[in-house]
C-alpha cells in the first residue's frame, strides 16, 4: 500500500497554487461585448482613427476586422495587419463577408479587468479572446456555429 508523506502532499499543493496564480497573472480570457454606438459609427463610415487594424479571411471580403488601441497587438494566427496607406478601411468594413444574411455587428474587445482595448466587426460572433503577455491579445479566427 502506498503511503503519502504529509510534507510531499503539502509541497505539491503549494506548487499547484503558485502555478495557478502565476498562470492567471500571465494572461486570461477576454470577451466580446456588443457596442451599438460603435456599430452605428461603423455603418456611418466612422471607425476609430487611432487603432491598429487587422483582418482575417478573404483579402477583398474578410470574415472579420479587429481594431486595437495601441500599444495592444493582435498575435493570433490567420490575421493580417491592414496597411491603411494602400487599403481603404471603410471599403473593407462594407465588404465584410455576410453569413446567413446577417448584418455585421460591432463588439468591444474587453479584458478580464473590464478594460476596453479594441473593437471587433463581423457577422460571425463565435470567437475566443485571450490576453497574452504584455499588450498582446489573441482574437481567434471566427467560426460559424454548429447547426444541428
Amino acid at each position: 500500500m502506498m503511503q503519502i508523506n504529509l510534507k510531499t502532499c503539502t509541497a505539491v499543493l503549494v506548487s499547484l497554487l503558485l502555478l495557478t496564480s502565476l498562470t492567471g497573472m500571465a494572461g486570461g480570457s477576454g470577451k466580446l461585448q456588443r457596442n451599438m454606438d460603435m456599430e452605428q459609427a461603423f455603418n456611418e463610415g466612422r471607425p476609430p482613427a487611432d487603432f491598429v487594424w487587422y483582418s482575417t479571411g478573404r483579402n477583398r471580403s474578410p470574415d472579420a476586422i479587429v481594431g486595437l488601441q495601441p500599444p495592444w497587438r493582435q498575435t493570433a494566427r490567420f490575421w493580417q495587419e491592414i496597411d491603411l496607406e494602400s487599403r481603404d478601411l471603410n471599403q473593407l468594413i462594407r465588404k465584410v463577408m455576410r453569413h446567413n444574411q446577417i448584418e455585421p455587428r460591432a463588439f468591444d474587445i474587453v479584458t478580464s479587468d473590464g478594460e476596453v482595448i479594441g473593437v471587433y466587426w463581423s457577422t460571425l460572433f463565435w470567437t475566443r479572446v485571450e490576453i497574452r503577455g504584455e499588450n498582446e491579445v489573441q482574437v481567434f479566427r471566427p467560426r460559424e456555429p454548429i447547426r444541428q
